[in-house]
């Protein structure tokens, strides 16, 4: 723990560390080390951290389960943020869910499941936190995040902020949240009343899906590329003969081909490199220019 710097931000129940590997935060497990890490418990250490980078002029990042994101070797030249226990409470009004930003999808789906209350099926089986998850408006073609959300609270150096859904830019795998600067912390659902039953059927059906098709038990990040207008960018890397492909430790996976898999040993630039090579093989077989679905940083 950096003693003299948590004295002096006044931070109450969190703490921040220096020089933390985050290569243990992420489903790739790999990346360098965060020149400043901290697990925030409280919206008031939140607030004191955020102007403490205003102040002192130096990046934040915001993490959730890392499972969308790409660290380099080089690691965060600033200040790693994950929401901590004190983000993770879920409350109910009716067909109303409010979760804080730090709650996984998967407890979230538990817990709606409970109050019989559906909507959110489709987002079975995704890893990652609802902060994360509302950022990249993560979802399936049954269903993804704008489909649900009916409000955020946000918030930035300038204190919390209400944002209503018609005020959200959402857009495929991404939204504008992520480029304002703001840390969502808290999200309201709107849901409607299921049967169970039902309920769990329908989450099964879609996670026994997802690891027929997926490496399930591979460190991955995910889809790494947006699919194209032009169709599935899974086919497109496959047709360009790229499934089994491997750079250092990173392999494109032979079960589905828009997936990266660390078999062990990977950097953060073989999976870089890879990415990189199957875009130009793309490109000069199709003329299509696939878009990184993963946060590269």
């Amino acid at each position: 723990m950096c003693t003299a710097l948590q004295n002096k931000l006044g931070l109450g129940f969190s703490k921040i560390e220096e020089k933390v590997s985050l290569a243990g935060y992420t489903t790739f497990g790999v990346g360098g080390d965060a020149d400043y890490f901290c697990t925030v418990q409280t919206k008031e250490d939140l607030s004191i951290l955020l102007n403490w980078c205003k102040e002192v002029n130096i990046p934040f990042l915001t993490i959730g389960n890392g499972s969308n994101l790409l660290i380099s070797d080089e690691g965060w030249k600033g200040l790693v943020i994950k929401l901590g226990d004190g983000f993770k409470k879920i409350t109910r009004s009716k067909e109303t869910i409010t979760a804080g930003a730090g709650v996984s999808l998967r407890a979230l789906l538990r817990e709606v499941k409970s109050y019989s209350l559906g909507g959110l099926e489709p987002l079975a089986g995704i890893p990652g936190t609802i902060g994360g998850a509302v950022i990249t408006n993560a979802g399936t073609s049954c269903g993804k995040m704008e489909d649900v959300v009916s409000k955020l609270t946000v918030m930035d150096c300038q204190g919390e902020k209400i944002v209503l859904k018609e005020q959200i830019g959402f857009f495929y795998r991404k939204s504008d949240i992520d480029t304002q600067k703001k840390i969502v912390v808290e999200v309201e659902f709107s849901l409607f009343e299921k049967d169970k039953n039902k309920i769990d059927e329908d989450m099964k059906n879609n996670i026994k899906e997802r690891k027929k098709r997926q490496p399930w038990n591979m460190k991955s990040a995910g889809c790494v590329f947006k699919n194209p207008p032009e169709g599935s960018a899974a086919k497109f890397i496959e047709e360009a003969n790229l499934k089994g492909l491997s750079k250092g430790g990173a392999v494109v996976s032979k079960l589905h081909a828009n997936f990266i898999v660390n078999t062990g040993a990977a950097t953060s630039n073989d999976i870089l490199e890879l990415i990189n090579i199957i875009q130009d093989k793309v490109q000069k077989k199709f003329g299509i220019f696939l878009e990184p679905e993963i946060k590269i940083v």
